[in-house]
């Protein structure tokens, strides 16, 4: 695996923000040096951040597995970005998946956001308590 590319080099650590802006915005880069940064910021957990090194370097296997995480976290962010580079084919079932994943996970907002992605209609809400639901209004005893 290529450690330097032209005034960039592979430090194993997590960069500040100008150097990885630097980084991933030169050009002529090694994209096997973004590719490294791309796995080393994976592993700290910081998806968003690996998302930008695999796009910069082309990996494939990078942004599929980017993909899943995000489907699998239910992550509607990640995989709008992911869509939006349109560096890898998001699909119609990947936003039911990531909907269907949501939904488990508690993430209701997500999952609406995801659900409208994948062009589906709202479920029909149910009524809950509430002032508007039927619930009378209490007073908060402020005047």
């Amino acid at each position: 695996m290529a450690r330097v590319s032209g005034r960039f080099r592979f430090g194993g650590r997590l960069l500040g923000a100008i150097e990885k802006r630097d980084l991933i915005n030169a050009k002529d880069v090694d994209p096997e040096l973004l590719k490294a940064y791309g796995e080393l910021y994976w592993e700290a957990g910081r998806f968003s951040d690996s998302l930008d090194f695999f796009l910069g370097a082309g990996d494939l296997d990078g942004l599929a597995k980017v993909k899943a995480r995000a489907i699998e976290a239910g992550d509607s962010f990640l995989l709008h970005r992911l869509e939006a580079s349109a560096a890898l084919r998001v699909e119609r079932e990947d936003w039911l998946r990531l909907t269907e994943q949501a939904e488990k996970l508690g993430k209701g907002s997500v999952a609406e956001t995801a659900r409208t992605r994948a062009g589906e209609p709202a479920p029909p809400s149910e009524p809950g308590p509430g002032p508007d639901k039927g619930e009378p209004r209490r007073e908060t005893g402020k005047r």
